[in-house]
């Protein structure tokens, strides 16, 4: 059954919150697929595939706007650390840690290479483990500051985005923190645009979808420069949450409520996924290409989400 429209404005992006994190980490596990089903299906589907990790930047852009309604709906910084927590780090250790215990310590016998992994300096140093973790704690460590000084000057946000821009222009970025990059810029517009959000204002999700126009130069390779791919990956991102909070205000109930479970276990699932398609590597060897491949990849997959959604059962009861 379809749901009567509620709003018209950016606060569309706040209503179907949920089901947009739910929709991006759906991408997500759909994109980390590609390595599996690049030997079995055209080259054309696989490189659709590889689309999925814009979720990574949807995902970022939407933590961009909460941070910045967290802090204004209440500013004490003490209460904001315990919900980054609970939120993240004891769900990060709680996956991260058996995972990890299994693939470095029992498997490679490198406990160094545990703590590095674990502690998400590993990524910063070779580019193991979960980086999109890696990015966010210290993302969440420095927002309160950034926020005392930003919260009613959103303009500044603005404007980091604009140096980060000018300085992957100038001095360029090694080639796996470029996720990272595209992460930071949908974040710092995603807390840009927060105030407008909470104004209801609908140049704000009018705006964020616009930036769809991006798509042709990521897409098509057009101006193939690395501040260019930073810039359409984000931008993608953003328009696509801003395009499905509209497109979900139509829905049927039954889809939102699926895509809400989802998305209030998005970093779960995400989690999950990452670490059972690292263990799947090692059963399957030499065979992770085909079609056998594919069909191990189908199982990671559900039960990534099917262990995501368990365990945000357990989370509740704590």
């Amino acid at each position: 059954m379809y749901e009567e429209k509620n709003e018209s404005g950016g606060q569309l992006l706040n209503i179907h919150r949920k089901e947009i994190f739910g929709f991006a980490a759906l991408m997500i596990v759909f994109g980390h697929s590609q390595d599996f089903v690049h030997s079995v299906f055209p080259d054309s589907l696989v490189s659709v595939i590889g689309y999925g990790g814009i979720g990574v930047t949807m995902f970022a852009f939407l933590s961009g706007i909460g941070l910045w309604h967290s802090l204004d709906n209440n500013d004490d910084i003490l209460n904001f650390y315990k919900k980054r927590i609970k939120r993240v780090i004891i769900p990060y250790f709680f996956i991260a840690i058996p995972f990890c215990l299994f693939l470095d310590i029992y498997v490679k016998k490198d406990a160094m290479l545990f703590i590095q992994e674990v502690t998400c300096v590993g990524y910063w140093i070779n580019g193991r483990g979960a980086w999109y973790v890696a990015w966010l704690i210290p993302v969440y460590a420095a927002y309160p500051l950034h926020g005392r000084i930003a919260h009613n000057r959103n303009w500044l946000s603005a404007v980091l985005a604009i140096v980060e821009i000018i300085m992957i222009a100038l001095i360029g970025i090694p080639i796996r923190f470029q996720s990272v990059a595209a992460a930071t810029l949908a974040f710092l517009i995603g807390d840009f645009l927060a105030k407008f959000i909470k104004a209801n204002s609908v140049w704000a999700i009018r705006g964020a979808a616009s930036l769809i126009l991006f798509a042709p130069v990521y897409f098509f390779g057009i101006l193939r420069t690395q501040t260019m791919y930073v810039i359409s990956f984000a931008c993608i991102g953003i328009s696509l949450c801003a395009i499905l909070a509209v497109v979900l205000d139509h829905s049927i109930k039954s889809m939102k409520r699926m895509l809400a479970e989802v998305g209030a276990v998005s970093l779960e699932s995400y989690l999950f996924n990452i670490y059972i398609i690292s263990v799947s590597r090692i059963i399957l060897k030499n065979q992770i290409g085909s079609f056998v491949g594919v069909l191990t990849y189908v199982c990671v997959a559900i039960i990534g989400i099917a262990l995501s959604l368990y365990v945000g059962k357990l989370e509740k009861r704590v």
